[in-house]
C-alpha cells in the first residue's frame, strides 16, 4: 500500500490534514499546552504515555534524556542539603504558586547550563514540584534527588499512582513539614526506574517495528 501516513504530534491542527491517513502522537494530554486540536475519530492514536489518551492503539515510549544512564548507575547517594522547588506547567493550574519553604527556585533558565543543571540536581535533596509530569522529575531521580508533587492536575493522583508512570514520587502530608522517606526504599525504586528507562531506550527499534505493523493493519 502506497499511501501516505503523516505522524503529528497531539498539538498539531491544520487543514492539509483532511483526508489524509494520520497517525498522531500523544507526547501530552490534549489542552495542557493550551491548544484544543480537532482530532478525527479516523486517526490512529499513538502515546507515549497511558496518561495521555484513553484508549491508544499504540504505547511507544522514548527515553529522551540527556543523562547518560551508566553515569547514573554509579552515582553515589549521599545525604543532601539542598532544596529545589520547580514551578514549570504547574504554573497554569496554580494560582500564585510559592517557592516551597527552605527552597531555591529552579527555573527553565536557571540553572544557566547543562552541566550546572546536573551539578546543582546532584547535590539536591528534594525537588517540590508543582509540574506532576515534567522531564525534570525524571532528571531528578535519575541524579539522586527526591520528587515531592504538590500539584496534580491537570491528572488526578489517582490517575499518577495508576499509570506505571515510572519515577518514585512523595507528597507532603498535611501538618508535615518534610515528607516522610525512606532512603534505602527511594534508592531500590530509583534503580528499578534506571532499568526501565534502560529497557525502554534499549527496545525502542523493536517497538517502531511493531508500531509499522500495526499501522499498516489500521491502513
Amino acid at each position: 500500500n502506497d499511501e501516505p501516513v503523516f505522524i503529528v504530534p497531539e498539538v498539531f491542527c491544520s487543514r492539509w490534514l483532511a483526508g489524509m491517513k494520520i497517525v498522531r502522537y500523544y507526547l501530552n494530554r490534549l489542552g495542557v499546552l493550551g491548544i484544543f486540536p480537532r482530532v478525527n475519530d479516523d486517526e490512529f492514536k499513538l502515546s507515549f504515555s497511558p496518561l495521555f489518551v484513553g484508549e491508544s492503539d499504540f504505547f511507544l515510549p522514548q527515553y529522551n534524556g540527556k543523562i547518560n544512564l551508566e553515569y547514573v548507575r554509579n552515582l553515589k547517594m549521599e545525604p543532601r542539603k539542598l532544596n529545589l522547588t520547580y514551578i514549570g506547567k504547574g504554573g497554569l493550574y496554580v494560582d500564585d504558586p510559592k517557592v516551597f519553604r527552605d527552597s531555591v527556585l529552579m527555573t527553565r533558565s536557571w540553572p544557566e547550563t547543562r552541566d550546572e543543571y546536573i551539578h546543582l540536581l546532584e547535590n539536591t535533596n528534594f525537588v517540590f514540584s508543582y509540574d506532576v509530569l515534567t522531564a525534570v522529575l525524571m532528571e531528578s531521580v535519575l541524579l539522586g534527588a527526591i520528587p515531592v508533587i504538590l500539584c496534580f492536575k491537570p491528572f488526578s493522583r489517582e490517575e499518577m499512582l495508576d499509570s506505571g508512570v515510572g519515577f518514585p514520587f512523595y507528597e507532603i502530608v498535611k501538618g508535615e513539614y518534610r515528607p516522610q522517606v525512606d532512603f534505602v526504599e527511594f534508592c531500590r525504586k530509583r534503580m528499578a526506574y534506571i532499568e526501565k528507562l534502560d529497557e525502554i531506550d534499549r527496545s525502542f527499534e523493536f517497538r517502531v517495528s511493531g508500531l509499522i505493523s500495526c499501522v499498516r493493519s489500521w491502513l
